[in-house]
């Protein structure tokens, strides 16, 4: 007994003053509205924040309510509803279809930008805010309202990008007061912008489409982004280009490891924490688990969208009579409104070897042994998974970083591409056993996974540190390069 308490005073001697050391902050988690997987992100780092003492909660649409039940609790996030009648962003993502790219973003940035309106317009939450502000606000910088609701509310804020380095003009708008610049030079030589699909070492012409496609994103940027915000900036009386402003840019956390990013330099308030989302793979649920044990030495292949990514009728009929010829079996997760378009599973006529399911532990499966292959849109968070268990991807990208995100793994030669245009059944049959039969994709997914797995700590971990950091430091932004707040005459004298 004499032993046991002299050990419990040492712990509290040693260990309670390291523990005292970071203090117990309110931080206010803000996801882009509708957007599943920015909500799932930042639930993650709710759930480790709760854990180490702290006192986090959200500010969400009503819509999202129902998304912050933290499933291996079973408990309801704390959560703010601020009050909005605007439609869902998948009626929006539904009109994607073969539109222009820049029409994609800006739709996506007006259903954001009303939405913050709406929040900032909600006379009793602002209230609430207020009379109890946040420490800090971590935020999805895409959503207007992680900047503006920060600087409105006088507080330190960290944004939070769940897509990993996005090219070059995305990193650094050209005009100031955007809430959403990361302070991230060109590299146009060597890094493809957002919406140019090329990998390293560019030819000469690929560089040259590479400033216009630069130039072409910071004018669309400039016309079409950037009246918004000031609207938005001047309504609400708040300025972003202000000193007052910039010093509460506290820090940028990036959902992504180099792995499988371009190498370049980062400023020093920028930090790749690693992929967030990704974990050791749980067992799986009883019929998961009996269908992938039945499988056999030719494994599983796994098929997964996100929640905004849709398959065509089309698509699902093509998709559907390669499976058929496959030696590996498949789980297919399919939307209720994909299985609705493609008239019934019946008119699918799959196989026995297909499983069809509207849900599917995605990380899970993905870490099971047996499974061989992910045919997958390539959004941040699958290809982020993939990569840290190891497995190869065939990509088909449909908007926004997508295409990006794919081509970085095949950078890698963890990916092979599956271009939705000129969508064939022979194609999806080549493309699939290329990747489940080359052992070069396996191979380079294993490095890849190894490079991820090395962290000492995991991404929540370090994204969660970096959270208590700003909180010990009072968000003091000491990070900032001083040449942020210099003019651009200034910088070349």
């Amino acid at each position: 007994m004499a032993q046991l308490s002299l050990l419990v005073l040492l712990y509290v001697l040693l260990v309670g003053p390291l523990m005292a050391a970071v203090r117990a902050g309110k931080v206010l988690l803000l996801p882009s509205p509708e957007d599943n997987s920015h909500i799932y992100i930042l639930r993650r780092v709710h759930d480790e924040l709760l854990e180490r003492g702290h006192k986090p909660y959200m500010v969400v649409p009503p819509g999202d309510v129902s998304k912050l039940s933290a499933v291996d609790k079973g408990d309801n996030i704390s959560h703010i509803k601020y009050n909005t009648t605007l439609a869902g962003l998948e009626e929006i993502v539904a009109m994607f279809s073969g539109i222009d790219e820049f029409k994609v973003i800006e739709l996506a940035f007006e259903h954001w930008n009303a939405h913050c309106e709406d929040l900032l317009s909600d006379t009793k939450i602002m209230a609430k805010l207020q009379a109890d502000k946040p420490d800090v606000i971590v935020g999805i910088p895409f959503f207007a309202c992680t900047s503006l609701l920060a600087v409105k509310l006088g507080v330190p804020y960290i944004s939070l990008i769940p897509t990993g380095v996005m090219g070059n003009s995305h990193m650094h708008p050209l005009w100031r007061g955007s809430g959403r610049d990361f302070h991230v030079s060109p590299r146009l030589a060597s890094v493809p912008d957002l919406r140019f699909v090329a990998r390293h070492p560019m030819t000469f012409m690929q560089r040259m489409q590479n400033a216009w496609a630069f130039a072409a994103s910071h004018l669309h940027d400039y016309q079409k982004i950037r009246p918004m915000m000031l609207a938005i900036q001047r309504k609400h009386d708040i300025d972003l280009t202000s000193a007052a402003a910039r010093r509460l840019e506290s820090l940028t956390l990036v959902n992504a490891d180099m792995a499988l990013e371009q190498p370049r330099p980062l400023p020093p308030a920028l930090k790749l924490v690693g992929p967030i989302m990704a974990r050791p793979a749980a067992a799986l649920p009883p019929d998961l688990q009996d269908f992938v044990g039945g499988a056999g030495d030719a494994g599983v292949l796994l098929i997964s969208l996100g929640t905004l990514a849709q398959f065509g009728k089309e698509e699902m009929q093509m998709i559907a009579l390669a499976l058929n010829r496959l030696p590996a079996s498949t789980i297919w997760k399919l939307s209720q409104r994909e299985v609705a378009a493609a008239g019934g599973l019946e008119a699918l006529n799959l196989s026995e070897k297909v499983m069809v399911t509207n849900w599917v532990p995605q990380n899970d499966v993905l870490g099971h042994p047996r499974t061989r292959a992910f045919l997958s849109h390539c959004g941040a968070n699958g290809l982020s998974e993939a990569a840290y268990h190891g497995v190869p991807v065939v990509g088909m990208p449909f908007f926004g970083d997508q295409p990006q995100n794919a081509q970085k793994a095949i950078s890698k030669g963890m990916a092979a591409l599956l271009p939705r245009k000129g969508l064939s059944t022979e194609g999806v049959y080549d493309v699939i056993m290329r990747v489940l039969t080359e052992e070069s994709f396996q191979a380079a997914a294993q490095k890849v996974s190894k490079r991820i797995r090395s962290r000492k700590r995991t991404p929540l971990q370090e994204a969660a540190d970096w959270v208590e950091h700003v909180l010990d430091s009072d968000g003091e932004p000491y990070l900032q390069l001083p040449d942020d707040d210099m003019s651009f005459l200034k910088k070349l004298v």
